[in-house]
Parts: C-alpha cells; structure tokens; sequence
C-alpha cells in the first residue's frame, strides 16, 4: 500500500486503524495485577470474551446457533461503589469492538471473585464472560456457571416460596369468602 496514492478518506481510514491497533497492542501489554472483581477501578483491565448470536432478533431461532467471536482485553471504563449499599455497578467495554458489560453485583459476591459471567436465557443476543486470571477461563466458566445456576435456584425458590404464600393467604381465608357465597 503506497500512502502517497490514498485520498483523504483513505489517509483517514488508515489513521483511525493503525490508532485502533496500537490501543490494542497497549491493552495486550498491560499486566493484570488486581485479584478481584470489586477491587477493579476506572482504566483497569480484565480479560473478555463474547459469545454471538447474530445480534438480538424479535423471534427466537428453534435452535441455539451461537459462536465466539471476540477474544480480547478489555477496560473497566467505570466503577460506581455505592458508598454503605450492598453493591456495586461496573462497566467494561473493549476499546473497538461491541464487547461489554454494565452490571449491579454484590459486593461481598465479588470481593474474592476474579471472574463474571453475563449469561442469559435467550438464543438471541450476546453473552460474556470475564476474568482476571484468563489462563485458567475454562475451569472459571464452568465454576461460574454452576454458581448462576445455583443463585438462579435459590431466586426462583424464593418466587415459589412467596407465591405458596399468598395462595395459603386465600386458603386462610376461607371462611370469609364461604360466608360471602
């Protein structure tokens, strides 16, 4: 590629892509030092990876047809602690690809954990996963699936209880509704 044939809309281009490449050349180059989600702060790095579905579709697919298509270091861009709440908010986006995250967790969930895991239960969309410790990802993402998985139980069995609640309330009150009949 000769520079002196490109136009401006060629030199423009070419700017903004070697300006892309050398924010990624920068993230790669940077150590990750801190052990732990809510210790992160603003300019931080953390590992992520994207998991695609074609973008979010009105109507799901029959099958779930997925693949990973972003690797890549990414900054923590912004750490909101709450002061005395129980959590915290954290936003991680990739420098130029489409690959984040804006999230509420629990403090005391994320003082020890290095990793977070954006999962959902469409077949549409994407799904991330993020790490401090990224040679070990495979055996966190399992291990932070089966701890979704579990915190998803405990959420809806706490639906389930307050729902039998309620019912019981009406049961409870039958003799008033009998009285009305």
């Amino acid at each position: 590629m000769e520079i002196k044939n490109l136009n401006k809309e060629g030199l423009a281009n070419l700017k903004q892509e070697i300006e892309d490449r050398l924010k990624i050349i920068e993230i790669k180059e940077v150590e990750i030092e801190k052990e732990s989600i809510s210790s992160l702060e603003n300019g931080d790095k953390i590992f992520g990876i994207r998991l695609s579905f074609g973008g979010h579709r009105l109507e799901e697919p029959d099958e779930l047809n997925g693949a990973v298509d972003i690797i890549d270091y990414c900054i923590v861009t912004d750490v909101n602690l709450r002061g005395e709440s129980d959590d915290f908010r954290i936003t991680i986006s990739h420098p130029t690809e489409a690959l984040g995250v804006s999230a509420s967790l629990s403090k005391k969930d994320y003082e020890s954990e290095y990793c977070y895991l954006n999962l959902n239960t469409f077949k549409t969309g994407y799904d991330s996963f993020f790490t401090l410790k990224p040679k070990t990802w495979k055996d966190d993402l399992i291990r932070m699936l089966n701890k979704d998985i579990e915190d998803r139980k405990k959420y809806f069995q706490r639906a389930l209880d307050l729902l039998n609640s309620k019912v019981n309330l009406f049961i409870d009150s039958e003799e008033k509704i009998n009285e009305y009949l």
